[in-house]
């Protein structure tokens, strides 16, 4: 039976365009594929020649597979709270480390106020322990120094080895310049303890120059005590003389107002 030309026309257009020769076309060409599918081993999206094919959904711009996360991967998030926490770790490590430090150096620093202040009180101690040992021995010379004037006041032979006055006296006047030696020793002694002051020995000094045998005994003793010079004994020594020479110079019989006190000068 012959072929409509219809239907040959329209063979011959299809096979045209698929380029089949217009006499092979037919309609089953027309439905059939235009290549067999690929085996069942082949796998998808794989090209002739091992070339991988694209997604069937890839585009022209890539797909980002967490697309919940706002724009990055939900690794990048958990990475940057790991490292937060990482930071706020080292961060806390090294304000309790500074804060070990700090209590370390005010541990040490308490350490060194304790000892140091120990130290203060050792020293204190020892300082007031050799004053009352310097005022014990001080106590011992002036009571051994009266037990020999007082043996030299009651023997007259043992007065004359005292006997160091520039002018010859009395066993009488050696007597009271023994005597008169042990008052002014006591006050220096008083002194040197620290029982009156440098003004209270003035004073006191002023008082017992009243007396004009005790006036004579400081000028008899004049070169035995310009053998102790360069002492403070010596430097007491001077004051005295300037006192006597005011009170010998004075025409005023209130003897209590001469002189000028070492404290106010």
């Amino acid at each position: 039976m012959e072929t409509p030309r219809s239907e040959r026309l329209l063979a011959a257009l299809a096979g045209h365009t698929l380029g089949m020769a217009p006499g092979n076309a037919t309609r089953a060409s027309l439905c059939a594929p235009s290549s067999p599918p690929p085996s069942r081993s082949e796998p998808l999206g794989t090209l002739e020649g091992g070339k991988r094919a694209a997604h069937p959904l890839a585009g022209p711009f890539p797909v980002d597979p967490h697309p919940t996360t706002g724009g990055r991967s939900p690794d990048s998030g958990v990475d940057m709270v790991t490292q937060k926490r990482g930071i706020r770790g080292l961060s806390s490590a090294a304000a309790a480390a500074g804060i070990g430090m700090v209590a370390g150096v005010l541990a040490t620093m308490a350490a060194h106020r304790h000892t140091l202040e120990s130290l203060r009180l050792r020293l204190e101690h020892l300082e007031q322990t050799a004053h009352t040992q310097q005022h014990t021995n001080i106590a011992n010379q002036q009571r051994l120094h009266w037990e020999l004037l007082s043996k030299a006041i009651d023997d007259p032979e043992l007065a004359e080895v005292l006997d160091l006055y520039e002018v010859p006296v009395s066993p009488k006047k050696r007597r009271q310049y023994l005597f008169a030696n042990a008052l002014y020793t006591n006050l220096l002694f008083y002194y040197r303890i620290g029982n009156i002051s440098r003004d209270e020995f003035f004073g006191h000094v002023r008082g017992i120059f009243q007396n004009p045998i005790v006036r004579e005994y400081w000028h008899a003793t004049q070169q035995q005590r310009a053998s102790i010079a360069n002492s403070e004994e010596a430097e007491l020594g001077l004051m005295v003389d300037d006192l006597l020479r005011q009170l010998e110079e004075a025409d005023i019989d209130e003897w209590w107002v001469v002189g000028e006190p070492p404290g106010d000068q």
